[in-house]
């Protein structure tokens, strides 16, 4: 089943073309907006401003009485398809990004009706119309298998999954977006699906919607444990305290075919440590190859062959050896540390939206560095 967009569907693909990760405006985007948002709800998120707004400057954007925004924009809150935060007359929203953000909350809502699975279908067809391709790198990163890192020197706490988990207090719990929307294409997955893991006010988000349910601290290190067993691969944003936990398969999930399929390595932020193979062990089985989630490894000529440029340090080759000694992880040189807030990330994925901007970080740090503090603050502004 398709679903013809109207005007107002149009004009929120439009919207979506100018908030930061600008999604590429075409007959797919509005056509998956069309199964989610009313055209009531469409022309009202249609004329959001550009910061986060408060419900009387969406009414008078968008020429709307205050009871059909209050109504509109309740019902839109409710079904995770716009974001939140405050409360009463400080409560301010905002459009999300088609992904991270609206793919994922429409996702872990569970649907599977007519207009989910056509959701899903369109999704996957966008995502393979570039649009990652002028996207930011390093908006999420790589959290190695834990194991494996006990032993090194420089180990930071964000390169562990459980000084991540022990830093926060509050957890949510839900069934992987990325294998229900291949569940919703006919394509369904065998690997653990509830291992998707939020904290502290996503966490909160997640769970006042309906879209997570609460978890302690112990049902998060065994989802986390989990994952690991079943050589998933842990994924979180590039932030020194993250507030998610992915748990990746190279079949399903976003992240990882975005390097498998389009060969961009840069959007993802390698781990702090990469696979070193020690070829005079290796028995070359292929089981590392097997279980590579991006294709680092291979066997050619009854030799392990190791591309340290696809190689982003997850740890899951190590945990399929048998051998023990043949792979290992080391520091990676040159390490990347990640952001210190999301308001530095948020300013990097925005800049480095726009194509040049990656030229200007890579060649002249320094003034990037201003212009990022720049827009962090504009950002800052713009939550208050």
């Amino acid at each position: 089943m398709t679903y013809t967009p109207t005007p107002s569907h149009w004009k929120l693909a439009r919207r979506y073309g100018k908030i930061p990760f600008r999604s590429p405006v075409n007959h797919v985007l509005a056509e998956m907006l069309s199964t989610i948002f009313s055209e009531e709800e469409a022309l009202l998120a249609a004329a959001f401003p550009a910061r986060p707004a408060t419900v009387e400057m969406i009414r008078r954007s968008a020429g709307a009485t205050r009871e059909r925004a209050d109504r509109l924009l309740a019902t839109m809150d409710a079904q995770g398809l716009i974001g939140s935060f405050g409360v009463n007359h400080d409560r301010k929203y905002m459009l999300l990004p088609i992904v991270p953000g609206l793919f994922e909350l429409v996702m872990w809502s569970r649907r599977t009706d007519a207009r989910a699975r056509r959701f899903a279908e369109l999704y996957e067809q966008y995502y393979k119309r570039d649009y990652f391709t002028v996207k930011a790198k390093g908006m999420i990163k790589i959290i190695p298998v834990e194991k494996h890192i006990d032993n090194q020197i420089g180990v930071l706490p964000t390169d562990r999954v459980s000084e991540l988990i022990d830093s926060h207090t509050r957890f949510s719990l839900t069934a992987c977006c990325c294998r229900h929307s291949a569940d919703l294409r006919g394509r369904p997955c065998e690997k653990p699906k509830e291992v998707c893991m939020a904290f502290g006010p996503l966490a909160d988000f997640l769970i006042d919607r309906n879209l997570a349910r609460r978890a302690d601290k112990t049902e998060i290190f065994e989802a986390a444990h989990r994952a690991a067993e079943a050589g998933l691969v842990h994924l979180t944003d590039n932030v020194a305290k993250a507030n998610f936990l992915c748990s990746c398969c190279s079949c399903c999930c976003t992240g990882l075919k975005i390097i498998n399929q389009f060969n961009y390595p840069w959007m993802i932020a390698k781990s702090h440590f990469m696979t070193e193979l020690n070829s005079t062990a290796c028995e070359a089985c292929g089981k590392c190859a097997s279980r590579c989630p991006t294709g680092a490894l291979g066997v050619e000529k009854k030799r392990l062959m190791l591309d340290q440029t696809r190689c982003i340090g997850c740890g899951v080759c190590v945990s399929a050896c048998d051998r023990n000694t043949a792979l290992s992880l080391v520091e990676r040189p040159r390490y990347e540390p990640p952001n210190e807030t999301f308001g530095q990330l948020a300013a990097d994925c925005g800049l480095q939206s726009i194509g040049p901007m990656r030229i200007v970080a890579e060649h002249f740090p320094g003034a990037y560095r201003r212009l990022r503090g720049v827009v962090e603050n504009g950002l800052a502004r713009g939550l208050k």
